[in-house]
């Protein structure tokens, strides 16, 4: 059986990870919400600053494609 600590950490777990969806969604009254509900659980929840936000909310960088490989495997030719 889950003693009170395990289950409050179990409850912070989900809550942090709504408010990790809430984030991602750009849900701000979500935000809020999952805000309120940690701090209430007893976590704390980060500040985030206004960069952060913002890398957040911005589309993931291309990766740069990269040029083939120059290494010579056994048994090929120089």
């Amino acid at each position: 059986m889950a003693t009170n600590g395990a289950s409050d950490a179990l409850k912070l777990e989900r809550l942090l990870k709504k408010l990790k969806h809430a984030l991602k969604a750009g849900d701000t009254d979500g935000v809020a919400i999952m805000s309120k509900k940690i701090i209430k659980a007893g976590g704390t929840v980060p500040e985030v600053s206004p960069g952060a936000k913002r890398k957040a909310e911005a589309e993931p960088e291309a990766v740069p494609e990269q040029p083939p490989s120059t290494v010579n495997t056994i048994g090929s030719p120089p």
